[in-house]
């Protein structure tokens, strides 16, 4: 038992706390606990190691959350508010050009009425995963509404991003 009670809360290779006392039975718990000091500040230290933790993972996913759509994984209009500001002063900083592709599907309203929100949900992840595909890596898709979408297109001109804009299109439209 002693040889638990020092391995209690060590960390094994990976980042994930080893805790073998989850493994005891209520007897032996109960045991440890009326025979040996020190054993409820060990407890108490490790539940909020634990805590702290999953609050952090919490926080650091709901903030990814907030910055991607969740339906679409595309950056989300918050994103949107918060960075476009410093892409632009990049962009000028830079003096590299910049272009912005604004997309919005057409009668998609309707497409929900007749056809269902689900389906409309998987019409939106599809558009996005095939922009994505259509699109540079350093460019930005953004979800900004519910049928609406921007593209950042990093270091394009106006002539460039026309022949994207032509690309994404004819993707959509296959």
């Amino acid at each position: 038992m002693d040889r638990e009670i020092d391995t209690f809360c060590s960390t094994s290779n990976s980042a994930t706390p080893v805790c073998p006392i989850t493994a005891v039975d209520d007897t032996t718990f109960d045991s440890l606990v009326r025979h040996h000091e020190g054993f409820h500040r060990r407890v108490l230290e490790f539940v909020a190691r634990r805590v702290t933790s999953l609050e952090a993972q919490s926080w650091r996913l709901a903030r990814s959350e907030r910055l991607f759509d969740p339906l679409t994984n595309a950056q989300s209009k918050r994103w949107f508010k918060q960075a476009l500001p410093r892409f632009v002063a990049r962009h000028e900083q830079e003096h590299e050009p910049l272009c912005a592709l604004v997309l919005n599907l057409d009668r998609f309203k309707h497409f929900n009425d007749e056809f269902g929100f689900q389906a409309g949900d998987e019409a939106l992840r599809v558009v996005a995963k095939t922009v994505r595909h259509s699109i540079r890596v350093n460019d930005r898709l953004v979800r900004v509404g519910g049928e609406e979408f921007v593209v950042l297109l990093a270091s394009t001109t106006l002539d460039e991003g026309a022949v994207a804009a032509e690309r994404v299109r004819a993707s959509i439209a296959s």
